[in-house]
């Protein structure tokens, strides 16, 4: 890096609702943290108006280059590519959705 250059901001993880009546909300998230996503109004991406999604949903965690997925939803399925997930890498782009 050359002297006086700033440096380059560290990688944020950015989550967006896709579908339905909040589609375009987004949370972000800076390296060594985590966001919540759930109904509850206190989670970091709040989904209310998912009736379908539990109060904590699940929680995405961010190091700077890779993602991780933690369902905590108790009986609420967490689907992460499709299929029903209790924890796992998300790559860009890739779709998580919550279903009963």
């Amino acid at each position: 890096m050359t002297a006086g250059r700033p440096r380059p901001p560290a990688p944020r993880l950015i989550v967006e609702v896709r579908w339905g009546p909040l589609q375009g909300k987004k949370a972000c998230c800076p390296p060594g943290q985590r966001i919540a996503v759930g109904r509850a109004p206190t989670s970091d991406l709040a989904v209310e108006c998912d009736e379908e999604m539990a109060d904590l949903q699940f929680e995405l965690q961010w190091d700077g280059r890779a993602c991780t997925l933690a369902h905590r939803g108790g009986d609420t399925e967490t689907l992460l590519g499709g299929e029903a997930a209790f924890a796992g890498d998300v790559t860009h782009g890739q779709d998580r959705k919550s279903v009963v």
